[in-house]
């Protein structure tokens, strides 16, 4: 849709109209689950928390103001900072699951194993975990998201040289993690 036609759904629905909230819901609802699970990497975390983005996204779009930030950017912060808010509630769970993934990593695991867990999205997610929290963000919004470099940054606060900065190291982590994938898979 074009940022034209979407401010004036916004501004819609800014005035109290329903209607105008469920088409901006049924725009994003899609975008914003996919950020959200590769955020957290659960389904159903994903689903609850796209929930929450959307309730709280209803109770805040009264005071939304129409700026040169895309709404996309004030949709994608409220994600942002609910899943960061799910992180603090559940700081012992996440610390557990890093303590997981830390020791499959020392594991033996068969090379079959590993082929068949590259075709699959946890194993997107394992090699995201990889990644700092920023490289992570900019891979997810880029590249999932399909949203350009300026609208990662404003979404992000960054410059736009700063998102492709952290956008190129990012994929070079990622680079390494599947070639490494390949190279066992030549083995078999």
């Amino acid at each position: 849709m074009e940022r034209e036609a979407l401010n004036k759904l916004v501004e819609e629905a800014t005035k109290g109209s329903l209607k105008a909230f469920e088409r901006i819901y049924n725009l994003f609802v899609e975008g914003i689950y996919k950020y959200i699970y590769f955020k957290v990497g659960n389904p159903f975390d994903a689903e609850e928390l796209t929930g929450q983005v959307f309730l709280k996204a209803f109770e805040k779009i009264k005071d939304y103001q129409i700026t040169e930030k895309p709404f996309t950017a004030w949709l994608y912060k409220i994600a942002h900072n609910v899943v960061i808010d799910l992180f603090r509630e559940r700081r012992k769970y996440i610390l557990d699951e890093f303590e997981k993934a830390e020791s499959i990593k020392e594991a033996k695991v068969e090379p079959e194993e590993i082929v068949v867990n590259n075709l699959t999205l946890e194993s997107l997610y394992e090699a995201l975990m990889n990644l700092t929290e920023e490289q992570r963000e900019v891979i997810i919004l880029r590249f999932i998201e399909r949203l350009t470099a300026s609208e990662v940054a404003k979404i992000m606060g960054k410059t736009e040289g700063g998102v492709r900065a952290l956008q190129r190291r990012g994929l070079a982590t990622l680079s390494r993690i599947f070639n490494s994938y390949a190279k066992l898979e030549n083995l078999l």
